[in-house]
């Protein structure tokens, strides 16, 4: 018979705070290649969303993505001038073709 003592009863382990902090899944570091390539394999004439985008790295991609970090990629590919945004949609631009000059 084991015998507790009030002592025993109200030692309450310490547990440092970082410890306590438990990220849910791993995230993995989504490159912008990435997201393009996502843009480009998608089906849609109209383009690409931004759930299309997450659920392709996600497929290809043993842990999961970051979504803010696809927005980032995203909202910096606009801005470059790479893609075009069109309701909610991503879609690659076209390159325009070499002028000739005679």
């Amino acid at each position: 018979m084991i015998v507790k003592t009030e002592q025993q009863e109200n030692i309450v382990p310490q547990v440092p705070k970082l410890a306590c902090v438990v990220l849910r899944f791993p995230t993995a570091c989504v490159s912008s290649k990435l997201v393009l390539k996502a843009i480009a394999h998608a089906e849609d004439k109209k383009g690409a969303t931004v759930l299309f985008i997450t659920k392709y790295i996600d497929s290809k991609m043993k842990t999961f993505s970051n979504r803010s970090e696809i927005k980032l990629h995203l909202r910096n590919a606009v801005k470059n001038g790479r893609i075009e945004k069109h309701y909610g949609k991503y879609i690659i631009k076209p390159k325009p073709a070499p002028k000739t000059v005679i």
